[in-house]
């Protein structure tokens, strides 16, 4: 028949009394958010013709002061005529709008953090004590040349990123196997740590860790192929001067 019958808490999460509120299903289009009406009422006619066992649903509604509050819609058939057609919905709305708020706030937060993590001028990773990845920057996946396909999986772990390095021989020639237990065993015992490693392909990299409180580490990756060379540079320089000089020095002495 299309009758709504609602409880005075229903209206009061609104701002509205039972006699306010006309019950009826036009009554909660209007209340509804016109961004979330299409994909609630597609729940509700999934639910109603049998395809799914309950319905459920997050949405916003427009409070009586204007503003608008998040419910969790939950609900099932439990009357069905000869045919099937559903005769009598009953369900519940929780107001959640604490929670999206909370949920948006820890979004925010993230995109902040995710934001300062890609403009460090150095890779970073971090490991919880599961060795679970819970942040890392681009460049630490552009510095270690790790694909993408490698951090679709969730949660990507410690032990695939250094299954991936052993088995393209970032670590020589060693026995894949071996070497990542080798390396998971160490990272469960970590300590802090510094120290330069040459990737196959030249490059390298000065990495600095340290563990993290309630387990896990952070680790930093910094790309020093442009420093040592240049380094070696010098050194050579330094060679061939030392090397004039005491030929110079060679020479005076003839005389």
């Amino acid at each position: 028949s299309g009758l709504v019958v609602l409880n005075e808490h229903w209206c009061s999460m609104l701002g509205y009394r039972v006699r306010d509120i006309l019950p009826t299903m036009d009554t909660w289009r209007k209340l509804c958010h016109p961004d979330d009406t299409n994909q609630v009422e597609v729940a509700m006619k999934r639910h109603l013709s049998g395809k799914t066992p309950v319905y459920e649903s997050e949405y916003r509604l427009r409070h009586k002061q204007g503003h608008w509050i998040w419910v969790l819609d939950r609900g099932r058939v439990v009357a069905r005529d000869s045919a099937g057609v559903a005769q009598r919905v009953v369900g519940t709305h929780m107001d959640i709008t604490a929670r999206k708020q909370a949920q948006q706030e820890l979004q925010r937060n993230n995109i902040l953090l995710q934001s300062i993590l890609n403009n460090i001028p150095v890779g970073l990773s971090a490991f919880d004590a599961e060795l679970r990845l819970i942040a890392s920057n681009d460049l630490f996946r552009r510095i270690l040349d790790l694909p993408d396909a490698l951090f679709c999986e969730q949660p990507t772990t410690f032990e695939s990123i250094i299954r991936f390095n052993a088995e393209r021989g970032e670590y020589g020639a060693v026995d894949p196997q071996t070497k990542v237990a080798e390396l998971v065993d160490k990272a469960r015992h970590i300590q802090a740590h510094q120290f330069e490693r040459v990737r196959a392909d030249g490059t390298v990299l000065e990495i600095r860790g340290a563990p993290m409180p309630g387990g896990g580490f952070v680790t930093v990756y910094t790309d020093i192929t442009e420093r040592k060379r240049a380094a070696a540079q010098v050194l050579h320089s330094t060679e061939l001067l030392r090397g004039a000089i005491d030929s110079l020095d060679e020479a005076f002495a003839l005389f």
